[in-house]
């Protein structure tokens, strides 16, 4: 219904339930792109974030989902690879954007980690400078592949959900104007500890979009 109102469409997901059924029924209703989390370009530093996670089984249907789509004759939906940059693993970035060449991604978003607990606080990378990239010479191409972050917190009140005019939509149908307000945690901003709430506009089983 979304597509026929000519809005795209796209899903975060961790990649671990990409089979070949749920590939054909994302063909099926044209999602426009799929966004897949990596957050290390090997298993091990993969697994340091996702504990528990099977970097292989990720990989490998990432690259079913390319196979399904090229045995179909379609481009949609597109391939993009986000990666949650820590300090552990920020400096294999590089590494991330050759890989994402690899795997055909159509884009590479870099995001910056946001701690959940009191152990995470020393990963974030605000304190760098936004020209600060130490890649060596991989820095300019880097640059070009990647959508990398500011790496300062910022003050100034600026949403690109609110500029791209889009919502989020949950699993139970519920509309947020982004993906940070789907649901309640807890986040330290330096030492300081933000609670979020989540904030639902409307439930798309009760209401039309349009409506909402």
């Amino acid at each position: 219904m979304i597509e026929e109102h000519g809005v795209k469409v796209e899903a975060i997901t961790n990649g671990s339930l990409l089979s070949e059924e749920v590939i054909n029924k994302l063909i099926d209703i044209q999602m426009d792109n799929i966004f897949i989390s990596l957050d290390g370009p090997d298993e091990e530093e993969y697994c340091n974030i996702r504990q528990g996670a099977d970097f292989t089984g990720v990989l490998d249907n990432i690259r079913l989902l390319n196979e399904v789509k090229e045995r179909r004759g379609v481009r949609c939906p597109e391939l993009g690879i986000e990666f949650m940059a820590t300090k552990y693993n920020y400096r294999k970035l590089p590494q991330m954007a050759s890989l994402a060449s690899e795997l055909k991604a159509r884009q590479l978003i870099v995001t910056n980690v946001l701690p959940y607990n009191e152990e995470m606080k020393e990963q974030i990378l605000y304190d760098m400078e936004d020209t600060d990239v130490p890649f060596g010479y991989n820095s300019p191409l880097l640059l070009m592949q990647a959508h990398l972050p500011y790496m300062k917190l910022r003050t100034e009140r600026y949403c690109k959900f609110v500029e791209d005019k889009a919502m989020a939509v949950n699993h139970k149908g519920l509309i947020s104007p982004c993906y940070a307000f789907m649901h309640r945690y807890n986040c330290f901003i330096y030492d300081r500890e933000k609670e979020i709430y989540p904030f639902y506009m409307g439930d798309v089983t009760e209401k039309l979009l349009n409506e909402i």
